[in-house]
Formats: C-alpha cells, sequence, structure tokens
C-alpha cells in the first residue's frame, strides 16, 4: 500500500509454483525434465560387468563393454543410441540396475527423490529391488503393516508382497496378483477356520465358515480388539479375536 492506495500485483506470486504442481498428473514412461537425471543415475551405477550382465538379460546387441581399455565407451554410446530410439528402456536398465546396489541405500534413496520431485508414476519399492506404481503413501503404509504382521505367519507376508508387487509393479500382472493374494488369505485363515487342515483351500474355508457359522461373527469395522495383528478377519467365541 503506497498513500493508502492498494497495489494490485497480477504477476507471479509466491506459492504458485506449487499450486500448480498439486494438480499435476504423474508422468508416465520418461518425460524430458527426467531424462538427464535418470540418465545420470543409470551411469552412476553402470560399471562393464554390470552392463554385460544387464545388456544379455534385456537381450541388447552392444558391443563387449569388458573388452579393450575403452570397451565400456564404445558399449555407452551404442546404449545412448539404443535410449534415445525406445526412451523406456530405460526403465529397464533402472529396474535391472536396482538390485546391484543391494544394502546401498544411498542408490535407492537418490533414485526415489529424482521420481519424486519429478512427479513421476514410478517409486522404487521397498526392497529396493525394482519400481512399482506410485500410490497414496497412507495406503502403501497399510500395506506394509499388513505384511509386517503376516510375517508372524509363515509363508503369509511372502504371498502379500508377491502380490502387491505383481499388482503394482510397473508391468502389472493382474492374474499373479490375484492368485497371490488369495494365497495369503488361505495361509491366514486355515490355522483358525482348519487347523487340522493348513493348505485347505478359500473353497473349503468357505464351505466351513458356513457350515459353522454359529462360531464365528463376522469382523466389522467399527469394532476394534486387543490383538493387532491385521491379517484375517474372523471372531471366535469368547474374548478371542484373529484377524
Amino acid at each position: 500500500m503506497s498513500g493508502g492506495t492498494f497495489l494490485l500485483v497480477t504477476g507471479w506470486r509466491p506459492g504458485q509454483r506449487d499450486e500448480e504442481r498439486a494438480l499435476e498428473e504423474p508422468y508416465a514412461d520418461i518425460p524430458r525434465h527426467l531424462g538427464t537425471p535418470l540418465w545420470s543415475w543409470i551411469k552412476e551405477q553402470l560399471n562393464s560387468e554390470r552392463l554385460w550382465i544387464i545388456a544379455i538379460h534385456l537381450r541388447l546387441r552392444i558391443p563387449d563393454p569388458t573388452g579393450g581399455w575403452n570397451g565400456l565407451d564404445v558399449s555407452m554410446s551404442e546404449l545412448i543410441t539404443l535410449v534415445n530410439d525406445q526412451p523406456t528402456l530405460m526403465l529397464d536398465l533402472i529396474e535391472d540396475l536396482l538390485p546391484f546396489t543391494g544394502n546401498t541405500y544411498g542408490a535407492a534413496r537418490n533414485l526415489e527423490a529424482v521420481l519424486a520431485i519429478g512427479n513421476s508414476a514410478y517409486a522404487v519399492r521397498s526392497d529396493n529391488a525394482g519400481l512399482e506404481m506410485r500410490v497414496l503413501p497412507e495406503a502403501k503404509l497399510n500395506v506394509e503393516k499388513a505384511i509386517a504382521a503376516a510375517d508372524k505367519k509363515g509363508s503369509v507376508g511372502e504371498h502379500l508382497t508377491t502380490a502387491w508387487n505383481a499388482a503394482y509393479g510397473r508391468i502389472p500382472d493382474p492374474a499373479k496378483a490375484y492368485g497371490e493374494s488369495i494365497k495369503a488369505v488361505e495361509g491366514a485363515a486355515a490355522p483358525v477356520l482348519s487347523p487340522n487342515n493348513l493348505k485347505a483351500t478359500l473353497g473349503t474355508l468357505i464351505g466351513q465358515l458356513k457350515a459353522d457359522a454359529g462360531r464365528y461373527q463376522a469382523l466389522r469395522r467399527r469394532t476394534w480388539f486387543a490383538s493387532s495383528d491385521p491379517c484375517c478377519g474372523w471372531i471366535l467365541p469368547g474374548d478371542a479375536a484373529v484377524q
């Protein structure tokens, strides 16, 4: 305000960019603003041996990166040409490189930071073994809690993890996600509904539940129990509760 007069500002304003990005749709594949930082990450992780193994796995026809004093440079030049012709190959390279990072969480964290800042549709998996479709943090946290609780039940946690990765991986596998989810339910419910037959199928478990309907009661969302294990969903008579 100057001399009792308000100045109307119609240009740039603080927070304008954040407001625009809040409405921005995630970017699939490799958008232009992520191409250079992702390629830089790839180059940091590559060496002759890794490139040779990845080239074989991805069926890439490139010169032997382990041959000669400049073998890696020659192979990288050919790799750049292939990526320019097929940009999504960069995502395949990233997925093949992530397992090589092992316990080097800094590399995976740096990659996830780049993907998140660039609003990529992909995120680094919790086990750093590949990419997955980006989902709401709250949803992923709930699944991770369920998996952590299910780990106490043998293979249930493994089935849940496989189902999640199949459902939200960069290349989804709906059939595998469905099948592994069923196995997780069977593994969690069998000890409760069919303790004498721990390999009972879902159909068998449902049949037994119907036959013994008087013993069980469907777990309702409004009900809370002392048990914090969120795996199953049946209430036994008395105070015993198994989730």
